[in-house]
């Protein structure tokens, strides 16, 4: 299950092969984990990532519907827009 660690480490059992741990510098990137950490980076925010991403594990959204709302693309056919609030500029 889904669970971030003291270091912020997103497993890679949600995100099929992404690995981060924030904080720590430390970075395994693939396409998506840069979108997401480009997203994030001027927020310099953790809780607002991690909100975004056990919301994102809640509604069980693919990759894909995460890569979208990444992009502000196609926000209103998802399961749920609470997951929009947290994506702010």
């Amino acid at each position: 299950m889904f669970k971030l660690s003291d270091k912020y480490l997103i497993r890679r059992e949600f995100f099929g092969g992404l690995a981060i741990i924030l904080g720590g510098g430390e970075y395994e990137l693939d396409e998506l984990s840069t979108e997401i950490l480009l997203f994030f980076e001027h927020s310099n925010d953790i809780n607002q990532l991690k909100i975004f991403l056990e919301n994102a594990m809640n509604l069980e959204l693919s990759l894909e519907e995460i890569k979208n709302l990444l992009k502000g693309d196609g926000h209103k056919n998802f399961k749920s827009q609470s997951i929009h609030i947290f994506l702010t500029d």
